[in-house]
Formats: C-alpha cells, structure tokens, sequence
C-alpha cells in the first residue's frame, strides 16, 4: 500500500445535515467540537481505501501512520508550531503485517507488532500500544478463499506538543450501552474470472481473476484529546453486514467497494451516523475513489436524516446534506501525498 495516513476515526460526516437532530447544539461539547464536515468526509473515504489493505498481506501497510492526515483537519491543528518530533526518537519501524510469521498454540499463524514511543516519521506523533494479526491457517496468507485474518489493537498516538489518539478493540459500550468490540476481520471471498461483472464497474485484468474479499468491524473504540487532556470526540465504529471489496489495492484499475454499512455512534454528542458504499470505483492514478456514492444517514432517537456524497473524480465530490443543499469541494487527502508515500517503513 502505497497510501500511509492510515485514519481510524470515522467522524460526524456532514455536520451542516445531522444540526436538526443534535437540537441546535453549539459545537462547544464532545463530537461537534471540530470540522465533522471536513473530518467526518476525508476519514470515511480513509477508511474505505483501508478496508483492504490495512490488514491484508500488502507489504508496506503502515498502522503507525493511523492518525497523520489528522494534522491537517482534526484538533491537532489547534496545537500551534511545526515542531519535528525529536530525532533521538527511534523510527517505529516496519508494521504488522512486515513481522515475521509465528505459530499459535492452536496451530494457527499469526504476527504482532509493539510500537513502545517510537515516532512516526513526517508527522509530529509519538506511538505507544501494540497490533496483532491472526490468522486461521498456518502460513500468514490470503492467497485463497476462505482464509481470513483478525485484527486486533491497543494504540495511542501522542502529539509532540499535546493532543492525543487512542484506538482500541477492546470491548467497550457507546452511548446506547451496547457493547461494541473485537477488532477487524477480512475474508477472502471467491475470485472473479476475467469477464465476469460483479459488482459491475469492475474491470478484470485481462490475465487474472479479481479477488473479492468480506471486510467487517466488530468493533472500534477511537478517542480524541486535546493538549489540555479534554476528550473532545468518542465515537464507537461497527459495520452492518459486511462490506463488499472486489480487487486489490486502492490504486488497482479493478478495485470495487460496495455494499455493507458503516455505523459510527458518537458517544458524546450522542447520535448514531451510518455510511453505505455504492459501487465506489478506485483508478490506478488516485489513492481515493473517482466514482460511486456514499449514502448517508444520521439518527438521534426518532429523528433521522439522510444526504449523499457522490465522487466526481479524483479528490472531487458534491455532498447533498440532509436539508437539501448541494456542495461540490475538494479533498485534500486525496490531492496530495501523505507522510511517506511509497516507503514501506515511511510514518512510522
């Protein structure tokens, strides 16, 4: 994965649409402390162009760099300076899935990567917690299907001059005090033979099959700090069924995401928000997708709104909020690169 600015919050998407439901509140408690609109969109699009990649067997998959597009939209911008982070800092190093392959007791696989305050190259982060990736079968791969891998994870970044990231799959309850948690899970599906059109904007490569894959959160725990140790954004992500990826990475010509749903509960503002691919379309000379829609929807009680976010090209898309309006604006995470683009050690 050429990409590095791995994102694990799925923020408020449209905050402009969701005002009618959180009652006209200010902005001035929890999750609408900050840009959603801004955060909520580019964190959303992040996490589709993951969905594959941050647990598959791509080699430069960098989990150290979850939270580097943050310096640029989220609460860390609110921290003055440019400050590097302190060169006598060891690198993090190579992720997860670059660790060597061991043995479970079950006779399984797996690999684990600790990050003990290291930092993350081209951002201003310091990384403490640990990653695991489990396997069920014995060898580390996804060459076929059937076979999945389980992601698991404890991290928190720290920004240099405060402000802090944590994320966790640890199970934890939102809100509504549901329990929520367990991580990540992707499973390969069925390979579709050259010709085939499902979903239909695929476009096989004309010398091999196109691998399909399952992708679902069980269960994230993400949470925001600013340098004053505030939390201003808690939210809990899930999927509602699992979301549908054909092809490899975002930059592949064949790479399709389609159905499922995110959910996202913001457990301060205390409303649910969900996404729901439709037949997103990646090109090989963009890292975000050029194509497809995102439906939207967001829930407070009996009150429920809904927009859309339709891509237009690469970085380009028109946002309908939930009273109508249309927008169309840029993304600049996918306009310019991110920390490390094209090192596999890069971010970390």
């Amino acid at each position: 994965m050429r990409q590095s600015y791995l994102l694990v919050l799925m923020a408020g998407l449209l905050v402009t649409g969701c005002k009618g439901i959180q009652n006209g509140s200010t902005g001035n408690n929890g999750d609408e402390a900050f840009d959603s609109e801004t955060y909520g969109i580019e964190a959303t699009i992040d996490v589709m162009n993951k969905a594959h990649d941050e647990l598959a067997d791509q080699g430069s998959t960098d989990e150290g760099n979850f939270v580097a597009a943050d310096n640029s939209i989220s609460v860390f911008a609110n921290t003055p300076g440019n400050e590097p982070a302190d060169p006598r800092i060891p690198l993090c190093g190579p992720p997860a899935i670059a660790q060597e392959c061991r043995s479970s007791d079950d006779g399984l696989s797996f690999k684990y990567k600790e990050y003990a305050g290291c930092r993350v190259r081209g951002t201003r982060l310091i990384l403490r917690g640990a990653v695991k990736l489990e396997f069920n079968n014995d060898s580390c791969s996804l060459d076929e299907e059937g076979k999945e891998v389980h992601r698991t994870f404890a991290v928190v970044a720290n920004r240099i001059l405060g402000g802090a990231a944590s994320t966790s799959s640890a199970a934890h309850q939102n809100y509504l005090e549901e329990e929520i948690g367990g991580g990540q899970l992707l499973t390969r599906g069925p390979d579709l033979e050259n010709g085939e059109e499902e979903p239909s904007s695929v476009d096989a490569n004309e010398n091999a099959a196109t691998p399909t894959w399952a992708y679902q959160v069980l269960g994230k725990h993400v949470q925001f700090f600013n340098r004053r140790a505030r939390k201003v954004a808690d939210v809990s992500i899930s999927t509602e069924g699992a979301i549908g990826i054909a092809g490899n990475r975002p930059r592949s010509p064949n790479r399709v995401v389609d159905g499922g749903t995110f959910r996202i509960d913001h457990n301060l503002a205390k409303f649910t928000a969900r996404y729901s691919p439709e037949n997103i379309v990646y090109e090989a000379d963009c890292r975000c997708p050029k194509s497809g829609v995102l439906k939207a929807s967001w829930t407070r009680g009996d009150a429920v709104k809904e927009g859309s976010i339709e891509f237009l090209g690469c970085g380009k898309i028109k946002v309908t909020k939930a009273d109508g309006t249309v927008k169309e604006r840029e993304i600049r995470a996918c306009l310019k690169p991110s920390a490390g683009d094209g090192d596999p050690a890069a971010g970390e």
